[in-house]
């Protein structure tokens, strides 16, 4: 599962996203979808390269 944004993409495991959702529900839900404002913030700030399996 993607999430995109302001240039960038976070990639969210199946299982994490999955697990998150069942136990949190809606809220659950709308976090994996649109990462809180810290992880998006951090981002911009650190500018990371991709790393991982593609």
């Amino acid at each position: 599962m993607s999430v995109e944004g302001r240039g960038y993409e976070v990639r969210v495991p199946r299982a994490f996203a999955e697990a998150t959702i069942r136990r949190e529900g809606p809220p659950g839900e709308a976090w994996i979808h649109r990462p809180p404002a810290p992880v998006a913030d951090l981002l911009r700030k650190w500018g990371p390269a991709a790393d991982g399996p593609d």
